[in-house]
Parts: C-alpha cells; structure tokens; sequence
C-alpha cells in the first residue's frame, strides 16, 4: 500500500497505523456513554467533476471505542470534530471498496473517518447517465487512458465530500490521509 498524509507535525502514515492501536480519550458532548456507539457505515453516491456518480461507504468518525468495563462491553467516547482525523481508503485495479471493510472499520473505531469508494468501473461504480438519458456502463477492461485519469476525479470527489464534512466540523481536512 502507498499512503500520504498531510500532517501539521510532520509525521507519516506509520503514525495513522500505529496510533490504530492507541485510542485517544475525547469529549462526550453531554451524552452520556450508554448512549454512544459507533455508527454503521454508510451508502452513498458522490458525484466526480465530469458527471460519473461513484458510490461510497462511509464510516463515521469522532467515535472512539475503549475496552470496557467487566461486562464486555466497549465504552464508546466522542472526540471533538477538530480532532478527527479524515482517510480516503483506495483500492487497487481489480479491487472495489468491500475489500477495506476491516480496515475502516478498525479506523472508525480508532476515531478516524473513513470514506471508501468504488472507483470508476469498479464494484458499485459502473454505470453513467450520458446527457442524451441514457445509461452506458464503464466496462473496466476497456477502460481507455481518459477513462483511467478520471479516477483521480473520483478521489476528488471524496475528497470534497469530506471537506463539506470539514466546513460543519465534523472532520479536520488539514489531516486528510489518502491511503490506496
């Protein structure tokens, strides 16, 4: 895997894989902690600058699960939105986004959110509407070069779907990790 990650303090993605195993405690925002868990990801569509939609999950971050108590249950703490630190996980050419299910899972449980897509041509992602109506599949063997680079436009797009995530304080995009 090849990871970047713009990080004020000048660290690498080896901190976004080590800091995995050491929960960070947060904020509980007044709810108590029987009332938080960690949320089921979500479906949905994101939009890349030429039109192709690209679906996504996305798993929720600023929820950090701790060992509990001896009754097994894990305590669930809510880190401020400043906080959270935001991954794009990328698959690889025969990929599509289920393959990072464990791995975004453990991250969200870690704080982090995570946002998945199925790149173009990939899982989920196969079809596009032409301006005409009509629906055309992307077939990723026949992919050309153009259709290719358009792949960078799906990563924009998640990457503009979580700086709106940014503007409402939910994540810090200044610590975006791309990791593919």
């Amino acid at each position: 895997m090849i990871g970047l990650c713009k990080r004020n303090s000048g660290n690498t993605l080896l901190w976004l894989l080590v800091s995995t195993g050491i929960a960070s405690v947060g904020h509980s925002q007044g709810r108590t902690q029987e009332e938080l868990k960690v949320p089921d990801p979500e479906t949905l569509s994101v939009n890349a600058s030429d039109g192709v939609p690209i679906r996504c999950s996305y798993y929720a971050g600023g929820f950090v699960e701790t060992a509990g108590d001896k009754k097994d249950k894990p305590k669930v703490e809510k880190k401020p939105g400043k906080e959270v630190v935001p991954v794009i996980l990328v698959h690889g050419w025969d990929g599509r986004r289920r393959d990072f299910d464990e791995l975004a899972t453990t991250l969200q449980k870690r704080g982090h959110a995570v946002i998945v897509p199925d790149l173009r041509g990939h899982g989920d992602s196969t079809t596009v509407t032409l301006p005409n109506g009509e629906t055309k599949e992307i077939e990723r063997d026949r992919m050309r070069s153009n259709d290719i680079a358009g792949m960078i436009r799906d990563v924009e797009a998640c990457k503009q779907f979580l700086l709106d995530k940014n503007n409402e304080g939910e994540v810090n995009i200044e610590q975006l990790c791309v990791v593919g």
